[in-house]
């Protein structure tokens, strides 16, 4: 049993870290950027490409950080999704698939590494249409500038 001396404290470490994490996001600064598709922050001293195909990209100039964000398909369902990251995890031992509701939609996630890069990846569907998030970089689950980009993806 913890005692309410220490949860208190514990309590109060935790506030912290979350406060931490929440003023580094808030002190990337960059510009949002539209396609048909998405909106995103692009952080200053990034690149943004918008394929016109329903792909957009945006990464940073040594190319060891990136967000893809793609609209693909029609017809598809959530088993799509899921089975999709199923095997994507299956074929580069990855994690998952975890099933994660975000942008007010159900995605299924995995983490894992390729060519050297470590990677989430993230399907959902949207009116039948697949949704993809990949999420690429070392430390992407930690980095603010990357974490910033993650948290400011906007669907249309």
């Amino acid at each position: 049993m913890i005692g309410k001396g220490r949860f208190v404290f514990l309590a109060f470490v935790v506030a912290l870290v979350v406060l931490a994490a929440a003023a580094a996001l808030a002190s990337v600064k960059g510009t949002v950027k539209e396609s048909a598709d998405f909106s995103l922050l692009v952080p200053e001293g990034w690149e943004f490409s918008d394929f016109g195909n329903g792909t957009v990209q945006t990464y940073n100039s040594s190319g060891s950080y990136m967000v893809e964000l793609k609209k693909a398909g029609s017809n598809m369902t959530e088993k799509d999704a899921e089975s999709g990251v199923a095997n994507l995890a299956s074929q580069n031992k990855g994690t998952g698939p975890e099933k994660v509701e975000m942008l007010g939609l159900t995605f299924y996630k995995t983490v894992f590494d390729k060519s050297s890069m470590h990677m989430s990846y993230y399907a959902g569907i949207k009116d039948g249409v697949k949704i993809s998030i990949n999420l690429v970089g070392k430390d992407h689950e930690t980095d603010p500038a990357i974490q910033a980009v993650f948290t400011s993806i906007a669907l249309k």
